[in-house]
């Protein structure tokens, strides 16, 4: 089964790889994402599955989360940008899903059993007993500005991704020429040689007279010869008076607003709120509820007992 495993996901790895240098050219003004420039939603797709400009901002966001965890101060998204944090966070999210893509046409998957037993032995949710601690699981959710049902998709895709690498991986060596020529380069060493020059010996520099001035200056005329000049003639086109001849028809600036009306229009925003509940007859009720103009939050906690913080999804 291992074996059959390697051969099929061998041959998904050139796949994966050129489906990936196609996803790249599909990318179009992400850093507009964050400017607001009312673009597609859709950044990226890839065979069936389309990564939204939600999903990149999201993962972007989190992305500077960490890196502001990792070197202490804050950083802004013009930074963040420049740096190539947006680029790596988009490369990133199309290589999981190249990976998802792959490991769903093996078959590959995590049970629930499995995806509960890597939560409880992971050290990061762990206390002081060594033993699973929920709460340091709901803070670990809170600061990575995740939902339980997001980390559960997370985990089970990473798991999955795992799965399919370790498939093509396993049994895998390096050159030994290259693992020479690696080792070589991480423990090369030098010896540094340090020679110490005492102030006092710098401070007897006589003052120069005369003549060691006029030779100074012959020899660097040109730094301290000033540079030539020209004239220069220059006709101003005024933008206003130009316009002021150009009478384009009714027609014509129809044809122009309709051709540029996507860069023109901003999408509406809503504020969304939801409720998640596993029995129809439940959301049938709260359904009903809510139409009969009950509170959405009160609704929410008394019927689905459902977290207050967690109904709102945001201005979308």
């Amino acid at each position: 089964m291992l074996e059959a495993m390697r051969t099929r996901a061998a041959s998904w790895v050139m796949r994966i790889l050129a489906v990936f240098l196609i996803a790249s050219f599909a990318v179009w003004g992400i850093g507009d994402i964050f400017r607001g420039r009312g673009i597609s939603s859709i950044v990226a797709t890839i065979d069936d599955m389309e990564i939204s400009g939600q999903d990149l901002n999201r993962e972007f966001r989190r992305a500077v989360n960490n890196l502001q965890q990792r070197i202490g101060r804050q950083i802004d998204t013009d930074t963040a940008v420049r740096l190539g944090l947006l680029d790596q966070t988009l490369n990133g999210i199309v290589e999981n899903r190249l990976m998802e893509l792959a490991a769903q046409r093996l078959g590959l998957d995590a049970g629930e059993a499995l995806i509960r037993d890597t939560i409880r032995s992971d050290p990061l949710f762990q206390d002081q007993t060594n033993r699973y601690s929920d709460l340091r699981f709901r803070q670990f959710l809170q600061n990575q500005n995740h939902s339980e049902g997001s980390f559960v998709a997370w985990l089970r895709s990473r798991i999955t991704r795992s799965q399919l690498t370790a498939a093509v991986s396993a049994g895998a060596a390096s050159p030994d020429a290259l693992s020479r020529s690696i080792y070589s380069y991480e423990q090369e060493k030098r010896v540094a040689v340090v020679a110490t020059v005492p102030y006092p010996a710098l401070s007897t520099v006589r003052t120069p007279g005369e003549a060691d001035l006029v030779e100074f200056y012959n020899k660097n005329a040109a730094r301290f010869t000033a540079p030539e000049y020209r004239s220069i003639s220059l006709l101003h086109l005024d933008p206003v008076v130009v316009a002021a001849g150009i009478k384009p028809n009714e027609e014509r600036l129809k044809t122009e607003y309709e051709d540029r009306l996507s860069t023109l229009a901003v999408p509406e925003r809503r504020e969304i709120r939801q409720v998640v509940v596993q029995d129809e007859a439940l959301a049938k009720k709260i359904h009903k509820a809510l139409s009969q103009g009950a509170d959405f939050s009160k609704t929410a906690v008394e019927l689905a007992k459902a977290d207050a913080k967690g109904l709102s999804l945001g201005n979308l």
